[in-house]
This record gives structure tokens, sequence and C-alpha cells, in this order.
């Protein structure tokens, strides 16, 4: 049977305004059950914290979470581009002036 830590478990949230991050429970509840294998046919998992809390692994979609991804991460790039780009026009300029 898996142990997992509190680090690994999967945000569940209660209502659609829990301020949790995660996924709502009514969601994760229809989630399918993922195969064990065969040293864990009934797919069962607990906690490292409370053995006595079992439950069943699932295969997680990570389009259910509110979080919310930081998306400057995908524009750094460009940014970087952009400001290098703007501080050689600026440095250029300065340059041709004092010529």
């Amino acid at each position: 049977m898996p142990l997992y830590t509190a680090f690994d478990r999967i945000t569940i949230r209660n209502w659609p305004e829990d301020p949790n991050c995660g996924i709502l429970r009514t969601t994760s509840d229809n989630y399918p059950v993922a195969s064990g294998g065969s040293g864990n046919p009934q797919s069962k998992c607990t906690s490292l914290e409370s053995v006595a809390d079992e439950g069943v692994l699932v295969n997680y979609n990570p389009s259910d979470s509110n979080c919310m991804p930081l998306p400057l991460d995908d524009y750094a790039p460009y940014l970087i581009s952009s400001i290098g780009f703007l501080g050689f026009i600026i440095i250029r300029k300065k340059n041709s002036i004092c010529i």
C-alpha cells in the first residue's frame, strides 16, 4: 500500500468559494480509480500522518484545479527581449546625441 505525506495530497475544496487552491470535491469524487498494480489490487493509499485515513488512487486532472498559474512565466523571454531591445535603442540614441 503506497504511503503519502501531507505534501503529496491534493487539496480538495468543499464548496466553490473555498479559498484553498485545489479541486472541487464534487469533481474529484467523479475521478476514475487508477490501477494500483498487482501489489495493490484495490488501489488503496494511506497517509503517513494517519494510517487510518485511507483513500484510493485516482488520475488527477490539473485543469480541474482553481489554482491560477502565473502567466508571467510564459512571457518572460518576450519581456526580457523587449527590455533589451528598448535598452539598446536608448543607449544608441544617447550615443548619437553625443557625437
